[in-house]
């Protein structure tokens, strides 16, 4: 950021009063591509480093710098927003003793509205809004992450998502991967970016936006606790597949396992193919019905969403109000489940965990679970 020193002190406060006074009104009236287009189109990575860059010239908090270089060479834009900072560089950051916040959006480029929100966050700035979170905070704001797969625009990138009309980029990046699974193997150019960016920076709090196309949920934020490859101390219960396999030969397991698919095997749609992770669910019941917990055990099959099948019943509305969302496959793989039987009881994610309190008599962990209107799996096994 670029900016002119005054020797003279009344000339430099008549500056600084004349300038605000005609810049306040023209970021202001600075729209996102979103804004300008009636929510048609959604900001390209032009657009988005024009915007970035207008309000950094008009704040003396707003700081516009880089932090990398995707796959295809183009600079990752950032604003590093604080009060009392000389530049945008880690050791001034840190020198401010303030809480550090990293807000990320655009790692899947199709879901848009996470990019749009930081620019809109970073006018707000520019604007003297906020001025309570200054305070105590500074601000690293990245809007386009996956910069390279922004550029990439179609309308079918998200072909159930309700808009932009005008397109959307895609979930992955140039080389065809998902960022967002990235921050182990580190193939992609844009996740070393973001590990130098957490190394030099060392944010406290990070927010990584993403778009659910409007399903509703119960709750307002969602936690998700960091894949740490440390599996010793309060970390032991995290353990990798291949140790399923080996506790199942040995007669180790726990009385109750998850197994979370990843990669190529999670059939997660737009980067896998769905008879390979079927494969995979076949080769872990195979392991199972061939071990000695067989016949006292229950497998469930279940997604963590709908996995793009089309569902053609709408969903209903709980008494809360929330909507329970489309329908999800589960299938009870079990020599105690009902033989040829298709339970027609309507269940939700909450109801493998209220079947675990049945079974080893345990309290709720929750309202949602202690709800008598949620219904446990109990019926999908034999009398």
């Amino acid at each position: 950021m670029i900016r002119r020193a005054v020797v003279v002190v009344l000339g430099f406060v008549l500056t600084v009063l004349v300038s605000h006074a005609q810049q306040k009104p023209s970021i202001a009236a600075l729209k996102t591509k979103p804004e300008s287009t009636d929510y048609k189109s959604t900001s390209t990575y032009d657009d988005v480093v024009t915007f970035m860059k207008a309000v950094d010239e008009a704040s003396p908090i707003i700081f516009y710098t880089t932090y990398g270089t995707t796959f295809e060479g183009r600079a990752m834009p950032m604003a590093v927003v604080g009060t009392g900072l000389k530049d945008a560089s880690p050791a001034s950051v840190k020198a401010s003793g303030k809480l550090r916040v990293h807000i990320q959006a655009n790692v899947h480029a199709g879901e848009v509205e996470g990019k749009e929100s930081c620019l809109v966050l970073l006018r707000e700035f520019a604007l003297g809004q906020h001025r309570d979170w200054l305070q105590s905070m500074v601000f690293l704001v990245t809007p386009i992450y996956n910069a390279d797969g922004n550029e990439k625009f179609a309308l079918n990138n998200r072909q159930r998502q309700n808009g932009p009309v005008n397109g959307m980029g895609t979930r992955a990046n140039a080389q065809n991967l998902n960022i967002n699974r990235d921050y182990m193997k580190l193939d992609t150019p844009e996740a070393k970016a973001f590990v130098k960016l957490w190394n030099d920076y060392d944010p406290y709090v990070g927010y990584d936006l993403h778009t659910s196309d409007g399903s509703a949920h119960g709750y307002y934020l969602t936690y998700s606790p960091p894949l740490n490859p440390d599996t010793t101390g309060p970390n032991a219960h995290l353990q990798d597949e291949t140790q399923f396999l080996t506790d199942l030969q040995n007669n180790r397991l726990p009385a109750v396992s998850f197994i979370k698919f990843a990669g190529i095997d999670n059939e997660h749609p737009g980067y896998t193919d769905v008879v390979t992770g079927q494969q995979h669910v076949a080769d872990i019941v195979n392991a199972v019905q061939n071990s000695n917990i067989w016949h006292t055990c229950a497998i469930i099959v279940t997604y963590d969403e709908n996995g793009g099948r089309w569902d053609h019943v709408a969903p209903p509305v709980r008494s809360d109000g929330w909507g329970t969302g489309v329908r999800v496959p589960a299938i009870i793989i079990s020599p105690l489940a009902r033989s040829g039987y298709v339970d027609h009881t309507q269940y939700e994610t909450v109801s493998i965990l209220k079947l675990l309190e049945f079974r080893f008599n345990l309290a709720p962990l929750s309202g949602r679970d202690a709800d008598p209107a949620v219904n446990d799996l109990v019926n999908a096994f034999g009398q």
